[in-house]
């Protein structure tokens, strides 16, 4: 992984890409808590990260 990479971690222990695909998902129209859980991270996270409830 290199240091741009690292630099952008909204999540910290989380693939930095995983808000992407939250957002990209959550355009096709699946709900939040779903995404949550398929993830396993808590709505919360997601939120403070600066996903839309």
């Amino acid at each position: 992984m290199t240091n741009a990479v690292r630099t952008f971690d909204p999540i910290p222990d989380r693939h930095p890409r995983l808000l992407i695909w939250i957002q990209h998902y959550r355009a096709d129209g699946v709900p939040l808590r779903r995404l949550a859980d398929l993830f396993d991270i808590t709505t919360a996270e997601l939120v403070e990260a600066g996903v839309a409830p």
